[in-house]
């Protein structure tokens, strides 16, 4: 196996059935296993036994597989109810902590990414755009195997969880890597495995170094050029762009700008509202599929205060007006003024991030204006903007679509980013 391999926490659990399919060497040893088994914590020890034979072990063993390629193994937590419908290849570290074992499984980068990518495009049929997200996702795990290995299954931090989870947002972090990796299905789909097998090692490259592309679910017909990864601001290789096959960019920081854009009609690749296409774009929630292009939301003043009460750490009895004060090149607002009744506060970055979160806004770009006695919220505002996500870099509707049009890979990401170029590491 020459891949590079991934190491990710799969369990944690008093005890785990596990079927071997194929033949696992254990520790240090020349014994090989193969079949079911129970693998259980027993004080200071790890207990490996089935109906014949009980193995005692120190409290680190490895599970490692004759055979990388043929080999696999399902998992079944001891008195769970959940089927065994996924399988899983690689290595097998188990480990004791706090009474549990703990279950990591070393991953060959390739199996991993087809498995995180059928689960989330499991209906999809477009071989060039799923060659994409193969590619992107590639070349993240090659910039972060690292960070990826080292987090581990932890609890994320309140507002993190916020966003961590936000269907708006569907980019990977090292947490949610952990979380979303559930083995590959039984029942996969097969072009996934395809767009794997016709772009084995490939990831994309800026100034010779290995570099992560954004992904945002809908650009609202023009391209984000702000886009932070952690508390690093990317931008060189990021476009503003009208999402159409002509390359036109388009400045939207003007107010007036903006609102004409917001209620144009153009011809963008992402201006999609075929039910069959949006059906199959992600398998994963992510709220409304005819509000990704243009959306409108209608928020109460209670449920604005509750949010700004939590991001400004106070309360807030009242919101009189709230005032768009910068906007960036793309429409994306920059700081958003909250008036109260007797104080304000300016949001920006990750505190206007939040913000969307909580109310649930798509995006952050958006005209705002005050509604009394709505029948529905009664006193509120009505929220109107454009896009899904954080709208810099690849527009995965728009990718669908130019897929769908017989766009190739390569000429789908020439159109979203500047100055890049896709290299084979392996």
């Amino acid at each position: 196996m020459n891949n590079p391999t991934l190491k990710l926490d799969i369990l944690y659990s008093k005890s785990v059935m596990v079927s071997l399919e194929g033949f696992y060497f254990i520790g240090d040893s020349q014994r090989c296993l193969s079949g079911d088994w129970l693998v259980r914590a027993d004080q200071k020890n790890i207990v490996i036994e089935n109906d014949d034979e009980i193995i005692v072990v120190d409290n680190n063993v490895l599970f490692a597989p004759l055979d990388w390629e043929e080999s696999f193994f399902i998992m079944k937590e001891e008195g769970g109810e959940h089927a065994a419908k996924n399988y899983y290849k690689g290595a097998i570290h188990v480990s004791l902590k706090e009474g549990k074992v703990k279950v990591e499984n070393e991953v060959d980068i390739d199996f991993f990414i087809s498995s995180v990518l059928d689960r989330r495009y499991a209906d999809n049929n477009q071989l060039e755009f799923l060659k994409v997200q193969v590619v992107l996702l590639r070349s993240y795990l090659l910039k972060f195997n690292k960070e990826i290995n080292a987090v581990g299954l932890l609890e994320p931090k309140a507002d993190n969880d916020v966003l961590l989870h936000n269907k708006n947002y569907i980019e990977p972090t090292p947490e949610q890597l952990h979380f979303v990796y559930t083995g590959c299905s039984l029942n996969s789909n097969k072009l996934v495995q395809s767009a794997v097998e016709q772009t084995k090692g490939m990831a994309v490259f800026h100034n010779s170094k290995v570099v992560v592309l954004p992904i945002s679910l809908c650009c609202g017909g023009v391209t984000g050029v702000e886009y932070y990864l952690g508390e690093d601001k990317i931008g060189d290789y990021l476009k503003n762009r009208r999402d159409t096959a002509e390359d036109k960019s388009l400045d939207l920081q003007n107010d007036d700008d903006f609102y004409n854009w917001l209620y144009s009609t153009d011809n963008c690749f992402c201006n999609e509202k075929r039910s069959d296409v949006l059906s199959k774009l992600v398998s994963v929630d992510i709220g409304n599929r005819d509000e990704l292009y243009r959306w409108n939301k209608v928020v109460s003043k209670k449920d604005i205060g509750a949010a700004i009460a939590r991001i400004d750490e106070g309360r807030w009895e009242s919101i009189d007006s709230i005032s768009i004060k910068e906007r960036s090149v793309d429409g994306n607002i920059k700081q958003l003024e909250i008036f109260g009744e007797d104080k304000s506060t300016v949001l920006q970055k990750k505190e206007l991030m939040l913000f969307s979160a909580l109310l649930d806004l798509p995006t952050t770009a958006f005209v705002v204006k005050s509604l009394e006695n709505n029948e529905s919220v009664g006193d509120g505002f009505t929220f109107n903007g454009i896009g899904k996500g954080h709208r810099a870099g690849l527009c995965l509707l728009g990718t669908m679509v130019m897929s769908e049009k017989g766009y190739r890979m390569e000429e789908i990401i020439a159109h979203y980013f500047k100055d890049v170029y896709i290299s084979k590491q392996y």
